[in-house]
């Protein structure tokens, strides 16, 4: 589980997936494996990836293995997959309640990029929200990628380059091809 873990905060999320299997065959009812095998495959395939829905729905299934807090979140990411706009209220109390979580800001983050014209936020709420992971735990590379699509898309060079340059010492696996969409744009 811990080597997923590394291989996850570096971006390296094939090899994650290898390792969070290897743990789940040690103990298949480890819930936050689980919940993170379902994450990884989510980045490696996409966000309803089948195999990350399946290891979420087996994540949930065993919640009560799980803390509070990271139960919360990954509820959270479940109401996020299946399009419940009105969970983002329990996502903006979990960040309330655990206001130096970095996962919770990261989702709550994540319910903003995919839902933002729902829930008719400005540009400056996302931006906010998307720093707030990176400001919190600055050597977690996925929290960059997202921050750089985000500045991508609204154009922020500043942002964009700043993103790229906090995954630089993290040798992170998506680094050349988020240079190269940087480039391209």
């Amino acid at each position: 589980y811990l080597e997923g873990e590394a291989y996850y905060r570096q971006a390296d999320f094939d090899r994650a997936i290898e390792a969070y299997e290897r743990a789940l065959v040690e103990d298949p009812d480890m819930a936050l494996a689980h919940f993170r095998l379902g994450d990884a495959y989510g980045w490696a395939e996409n966000i309803a990836s089948d195999r990350g829905m399946e290891h979420l729905r087996e994540a949930q299934r065993l919640g009560a293995r799980l803390s509070a807090r990271d139960r919360a979140i990954m509820e959270g990411n479940a109401a996020l997959l299946a399009g419940d706009v009105s969970a983002v209220d329990n996502v903006r109390e979990v960040t309330r309640r655990y206001p130096d979580d970095p996962d919770a800001w990261f989702l709550l983050s994540e319910f903003y990029f995919h839902y933002w014209d729902d829930l008719q936020l400005d540009w400056e709420d996302l931006g906010r929200v998307f720093a707030r992971p990176v400001e919190l735990e600055p050597s977690f590379a996925p929290y960059y990628i997202h921050l750089f699509e985000y500045a991508v898309i609204h154009r922020d060079t500043v942002t964009a380059t700043r993103a790229l340059e906090g995954l630089k010492p993290l040798n992170a696996r998506r680094q050349q091809a988020l240079e190269l969409v940087y480039g391209l744009i």
